[in-house]
């Protein structure tokens, strides 16, 4: 009974961490994508107001 208890566990707390890892990976992802395009905006905009002087 304690065994099988405790394999519940185990498979209980690695699936929550892997699940944490995802949604971290997904959040970072998500943070760097939204940045490169912020980036690429603003240098597209920087570069057609020094290309329009």
């Amino acid at each position: 009974m304690n065994v099988l208890v405790a394999k519940f566990l185990i498979s209980a707390t690695t699936r929550n961490s892997i699940m944490l890892l995802n949604v971290n990976y997904q959040l970072l992802c998500h943070i760097f994508y939204s940045k490169v395009n912020v980036d690429w905006r603003v240098s597209l905009i920087l570069g057609l107001r020094i290309y329009l002087r």
